[in-house]
């Protein structure tokens, strides 16, 4: 249940299979009980049909399926990434993290960071975000301490402190 409320919020293929409305028949696609759907992605053999139906996320059916990435389906499409073990999809989520990340706010970059984390995401997710976090004051990260790790937390006055002892040598040195 919680994997159809998840495809169905990143896909409008899913969204559209999981419809209760009978009149939208999807092709290579049945209902087989109530919460149970049976989805012909092809025909052969071999590859087993995990692996199919991984390729068949990360590819179109008759238009994108899993479209662009945006700031509202990001967590679901790095669920979906590691559930289904989609590369692809996974490289995608990475990859709008590490050019969207500096755009946001630092509470923002925080949740972003601590999926990253959540889902084992890749180091340069998780370095991308670390400046963005850094740059929120000392008394909102402690405002959002129960968010944050020791580790994390240390990690984030390390930033800090380089990023202070950096704007020190660019004062001093002008």
């Amino acid at each position: 249940l919680v994997c159809k409320y998840q495809l169905s919020h990143a896909s409008e293929y899913f969204r559209s299979l999981f419809l209760a409305n009978k009149s939208l028949p999807l092709s290579g696609a049945h209902q087989c009980a109530m919460n149970e759907f049976a989805i012909v992605v092809s025909s052969f053999q071999h590859p087993p049909p995990a692996t199919q139906f991984r390729w068949f996320l990360e590819c179109a059916v008759q238009a994108p399926i899993l479209k662009d990435i945006s700031d509202e389906t990001l967590e679901t499409c790095m669920r979906l990434s590691k559930r289904f073990k989609a590369q692809g999809l996974e490289m995608r989520c990475a990859r709008y993290i590490q050019e969207n990340v500096n755009k946001k706010s630092p509470m923002v970059a925080l949740c972003w960071l601590n999926w990253v984390l959540k889902h084992k995401f890749d180091r340069a997710s998780h370095d991308a975000c670390l400046p963005c976090v850094a740059s929120a004051s000392l008394q909102c990260l402690e405002q959002h301490r129960n968010m944050i790790t020791e580790k994390l937390l240390a990690d984030l006055l390390a930033a800090k402190l380089r990023m202070l002892y950096d704007q020190v040598c660019l004062l001093l040195n002008n």
